[in-house]
């Protein structure tokens, strides 16, 4: 036992938090944090990183989404100035 609690058994696999799981996540959040939309989380098939790859993969996808709707407004505004044009984001607050 440790002082944080029972000393793991290394015979049985890690599902949970292990540490290439979110090196994985770190680094789909540094891509995404570059700009790099384009990286997804494998699917770990279950337990709280799988939740997490779902999650993040959802909010990519979306981040995408409006980044491409914002793309075609500023391509609208600048080709026919029209100014009162407005993102169509559905699934976006604020906007």
């Amino acid at each position: 036992m440790t002082e944080h609690g029972p000393t793991p058994d290394p015979t049985v696999p890690q599902t949970e938090l292990d540490e290439d799981g979110l090196r994985r996540l770190l680094a789909g959040l540094t891509a995404v944090r570059e700009g790099d939309l384009s990286v997804r989380l494998p699917d770990t098939g279950g337990g709280i990183l799988g939740e997490i790859a779902g999650v993040y993969n959802d909010m990519v996808g979306h981040l995408s989404l409006v980044t491409s709707e914002v793309t075609r407004v500023a391509d609208e505004v600048g080709a026919q100035g029209l100014l009162g044009s407005r993102i169509r984001q559905p699934r976006s607050r604020g906007v």
